[in-house]
Parts: C-alpha cells; sequence; structure tokens
C-alpha cells in the first residue's frame, strides 16, 4: 500500500518577515503562470495543425494512404494529450473553493468515465453513495480527480481483453476525520516494483499515456488537506482510496493558492 500523506514537502526555517516563504510563493506563482502560457500556445498550435490535416484529406483524400500519415496524426494527438496533462498538472493544486455536493461530484466523475467508454456502464456499480453531502470544497477539481481513477481502473479491466468479466465499485465511508470515496476494480493489479512510483509526475507503464493522471490526483486532493491510499495485489485488482478531511465551511469563498 501506498499513501501520499508521505508526499515530501519543503518546509522553511522560521524567519522573522517571512521573507523565504514569499520569495518561494512568488516562484511557483510565477513558474505556473509561464507553464500556463507555454501549453497554451502550444495546444493553440496543435489545433491548427490538426486543421491543416483535415483540410489536405478533404482536398486529397489520398493523403490517407500515404507512408507515416497516420503515425504522424496520432504523435500529435499524443502531444495534445500531452499538454492538456501537463495544463491539469499545473492548475491542480489552484482551487476554488465553495459550497458542493459530494454525490453530485461522484455522479459528475462516472458520467465523465461513460461518455469516454460507454461500455464501461456495464461493469461500473455505485454502493452507500448519500444522497446528498454538503462539502466546502472544489468540486470540478474533485470531480476530476475521481474520473481519472474510474478510467484507469477501466483501462486497466480493458487491457483484460475481457471486459463483461470486469467490476469497478464505487463507494463511500464516513469515519471521524475522513469522507472516504473507494474504487475498487478486479483488474490485474500493479506490480510490487511499480506501485510505490505511481504516483510521482511522469511515471507510466502504458503507450501513449503521459504518466501525470494519479499525480494530477494526488495534487487535488492534497490541496484539500486530504490523501489517496492505493492498494494493490497482481491478479486480484487495485483498490484507490480517496480521502478528503471533515472540515467545517471556511470564512472565505475566493480561490485558494493551495
Amino acid at each position: 500500500m501506498i499513501t501520499t500523506k508521505n508526499t515530501l514537502s519543503i518546509q522553511f526555517l522560521p524567519s522573522s518577515n517571512g521573507t523565504y516563504e514569499s520569495r518561494y510563493n512568488m516562484l511557483q506563482a510565477e513558474q505556473t503562470q509561464i507553464l500556463s502560457r507555454i501549453s497554451h500556445d502550444l495546444l493553440n498550435s496543435l489545433t491548427l495543425l490538426n486543421s491543416s490535416y483535415q483540410f489536405i484529406e478533404a482536398q486529397h483524400p489520398e493523403a490517407a494512404n500515404f507512408q507515416y500519415w497516420t503515425d504522424l496524426k496520432s504523435d500529435t494527438k499524443y502531444i495534445q494529450h500531452y499538454l492538456n496533462s501537463l495544463s491539469k498538472y499545473n492548475k491542480a493544486a489552484a482551487l476554488k473553493m465553495r459550497e458542493c455536493d459530494l454525490n453530485n461530484v461522484l455522479n459528475q466523475a462516472v458520467q465523465i468515465c461513460f461518455s469516454q467508454y460507454p461500455e464501461a456502464a456495464q461493469i461500473v456499480s455505485l454502493k452507500s453513495i448519500p444522497l446528498y453531502l454538503n462539502y466546502y470544497g472544489d468540486d470540478m477539481r474533485l470531480t476530476e480527480a475521481v474520473a481519472q481513477v474510474l478510467l484507469n481502473s477501466f483501462e486497466a479491466i480493458k487491457e483484460k481483453e475481457n471486459i463483461k468479466k470486469g467490476k469497478i465499485t464505487v463507494s463511500f465511508q464516513t469515519t471521524k476525520k475522513f469522507y472516504k470515496i473507494r474504487v475498487q476494480d478486479n483488474a490485474d493489479g500493479i506490480t510490487e516494483s511499480s506501485l510505490p512510483h505511481v504516483c510521482e509526475p511522469l511515471f507510466t507503464e502504458k503507450p501513449q499515456h503521459a504518466g501525470l493522471g494519479l499525480t494530477i490526483c494526488s495534487r487535488i486532493f492534497y490541496a484539500h488537506n486530504g490523501h489517496l491510499k492505493i492498494d494493490s495485489k497482481i491478479g486480484r485488482g487495485t483498490t484507490v482510496t480517496l480521502c478528503l478531511p471533515i472540515r467545517k465551511k471556511e470564512t472565505s469563498d475566493q480561490t485558494d493558492e493551495a
């Protein structure tokens, strides 16, 4: 089992005027802004490139039969996916806190999974989900995180090439300190050597994946003062537990930078 509670964080020695802290936060803000600008500009260029592909194929249908044409389009799509993942990673800790419903978060996440993989509707089941649960957090980021875990589970089951025997269960539990969202699947599981690294940036064993999915989830929950726990056994599947602290509504609805 791994948990993102063990995530290393930078700590400062006490300073009388907070100089180091303020400089570090300023550098972090500048880095976030720069990465956002780079990702945005490159994605715009790739959108134009895709339009050019479509125009060429419309004017010259034979282009689709050219050697490496399919590979060229596939590589462009991968770069788009990579930049989109980088943009999500960059913004994962920037939260817009507000009153939200965790029931709606879970249902929206499930619908996102179904929209990408309609066949997932056959194997995803919800258990012990509250009809309504008020929470103070960023519902869009939380939905994104839960959806990513669901997509990971379905893709792992899909690799077994027998989706009908697959099973994904989404359950909810309340403890004294946490709301726990648990996503459990019966895929092949994660190897013991890979398990400690699955939340590390850019770690992936799948082709055409950026390796940022679980890293983004971890950052989103860490920004909410929560964490992830991942249990996995080869041949038995994987369980991802998303833990959110139970807390009262903060005094401000302003955007929080975590």
